[in-house]
């Protein structure tokens, strides 16, 4: 009988592992995490992108409207003023040139002289308007009218003239009536212009306000985003700083800053321009023309010319000039208030019937008249030119800083990426 041979079990062994298995195992992490810093890039570079091109835009924007406001609007604001007062201080001269001229007078040539150069005075400055006020049809309409009324004034001044000398009825009437008729179209226009200047000054400074508000948003989203990569480098790999894009971040909340600080301080400048500035100059040119109508109407009242007004142009007066002193802000703005009053004091103290000596306090009033105009338009200047030089650079740092927060964060990035690489 044949022996068989014994039947020895076997044992299956596992299957090795296939090399996909392995591969699957320890790349899968590491893809995933540089699929997510790659998408993180991706993500910093269009908001940084973003933030760079509108924050620059925003940036241009206010500084060329604000630019505008500094070269036109204000000098524009001024000049209209400087008209109406011109066209005040020609009225009185003319009047006290007149004055000199009754009963056979000499013409007092000194009067004759401020007539004149108040009156090319007020015709300069309204052509300097009318080259700065840009496309305002209604002032420049107002402008034309200014400008007809001044001819017109300047033949009816002449008219009256020739008809004292020649001792012709009526001189007196036809001086008034160009005196009243010339200064109420005068004011009329000046305070259509004004209005129409104000609003310009306010819509330029509010030019680029929306995109600068934009700007902003955009500037903290990537300071977000910035924050959200450095917590995930800290988790996915347990380091707690990463220099480049902690520099990129900080340049980005530097411009954000830049952005937010350069929008305030040029908003603060501009309402401070017009609250201590400009509101101060209408109301001292109030006060000029005021006190120029009075003495007109005082020289009138020396000829015997009917007139009801007087005491309400010394009221108007010393009702502007009180209000002046309680609104002057600074030493220098309080000691001109404070002459300014003294003057005023001494002009109402002149007696009547001694025109010369009227008119020499009333030369005095108006030099600290102008001396507070032009305290309060240094004001309103400084103001705009704060405003400008606020946002001056704005755009340019946006721009340099955007670039270089975007330079560094990537380079952060990129030396993750090297050690997956």
């Amino acid at each position: 009988m044949t022996a068989s041979a014994p039947t020895i079990p076997t044992t299956r062994l596992p299957p090795p592992p296939s090399s996909k298995t392995e591969a699957g195992s320890s790349e899968t992490p590491v893809g995933s995490t540089v699929r997510a810093l790659r998408v993180r890039a991706a993500a910093l570079t269009l908001f940084i992108v973003a933030f760079a091109v509108v924050g620059t835009v925003a940036g241009l924007v206010s500084r060329n409207a604000t630019a505008a406001a500094r070269a036109n609007t204000a000098p524009s604001l001024v000049g209209v003023q400087d008209v109406f007062a011109s066209v005040a201080e020609s009225n009185t001269a003319a009047t006290a040139a007149f004055l000199s001229a009754t009963d056979g007078g000499e013409e007092n040539r000194i009067q004759r002289n401020l007539y004149e150069d108040a009156l090319r005075r007020a015709s300069d400055r309204t052509e300097d308007v009318s080259s700065l006020v840009g496309d305002d049809s209604l002032s420049h309409s107002a402008l034309k009218e200014i400008s007809a009324s001044l001819n017109s004034y300047s033949g009816q001044i002449e008219s009256a003239r020739l008809a004292v000398r020649l001792e012709q009825p009526g001189a007196e009437n036809t001086l008034r009536n160009t005196l009243v008729e010339t200064q109420a179209t005068v004011d009329n226009s000046v305070q259509l212009i004004s209005a129409q200047l104000q609003d310009q000054l306010d819509t330029r400074s509010g030019e680029g306000r929306t995109l600068t508000i934009i700007a902003i948003a955009l500037g903290v989203l990537c300071l977000i985003l910035l924050a959200l990569v450095q917590l995930f480098l800290f988790k996915s790999t347990n380091r707690i700083f990463n220099l480049p894009l902690l520099i990129g971040t900080v340049l980005i909340l530097v411009t954000t800053v830049m952005l937010v600080r350069g929008a305030l301080v040029r908003q603060a400048a501009i309402d401070n321009a017009l609250d201590g500035g400009y509101n101060s100059i209408t109301a001292t040119a109030e006060i000029q023309r005021a006190a120029y109508a009075l003495q007109s109407e005082s020289n009138l009242a020396l000829l015997g010319t009917s007139t009801g007004n007087i005491d309400d142009l010394e009221a108007a007066v010393d009702l502007g000039i009180i209000t002046a002193v309680e609104n002057a802000d600074s030493l220098r703005e309080q000691a001109a208030a404070s002459e300014l009053e003294s003057r005023w004091e001494r002009y109402l103290n002149t007696p009547a019937n001694d025109p010369n000596q009227k008119f020499a306090n009333f030369n005095g009033l108006n030099t600290s008249i102008e001396s507070v105009l032009s305290d309060n338009t240094t004001q309103f200047n400084e103001g705009v030119d704060s405003a400008a030089t606020a946002v001056a650079n704005t755009g340019l740092y946006v721009l340099i800083g955007s670039i270089l927060a975007l330079m560094a964060s990537l380079y952060g990035l990129q030396l993750r990426l090297r050690e997956y690489s």
